[in-house]
């Protein structure tokens, strides 16, 4: 689709985002830092006061969620491709828990047949 505007990576605009490694790593830990403090800012307002707190009862199931959906240790890391076998990059901070989720990542990368349905395609897209 070509190129990507920063604001419209998390917007489901595109399946796949390509980019360097240096330019992805910069992307990857702002977003990080961005949903690390939007979150602590999060509980810091949800503590306040004795009102708050009981409206982040009612919330706390919604809230845990959406917490998760932006913790890089529920996802494991990254696939990187172009190469013969699952590698998955992991967070260099990563926790037993986001080692956990990195295998279990390479685990259905395996199951799924990524790999040889990449290679296929790029064959059929080669033979034209």
């Amino acid at each position: 689709m070509g190129n990507v505007e920063s604001r419209d990576v998390f917007q489901d605009v595109c399946d796949v985002l390509v980019c360097d490694g240096f330019s992805g790593n910069i992307l990857l830990k702002t977003s990080e830092g961005v949903a690390k403090t939007f979150i602590d800012r999060l509980k810091q307002e949800f503590t306040r006061t004795w009102w708050s707190k009981l409206a982040a009862a009612v919330l706390k199931p919604g809230l845990k969620r959406f917490a998760r959906e932006f913790d890089y240790k529920e996802h494991g890391g990254a696939p990187l491709l172009g190469l013969s076998g699952p590698i998955i990059k992991a967070h260099g901070s990563s926790d037993a828990r986001a080692v956990y989720h990195a295998v279990r990542q390479a685990r259905l990368f395996v199951e799924r047949g990524v790999i040889p349905q990449i290679t296929e395609d790029l064959h059929r897209i080669e033979r034209g």
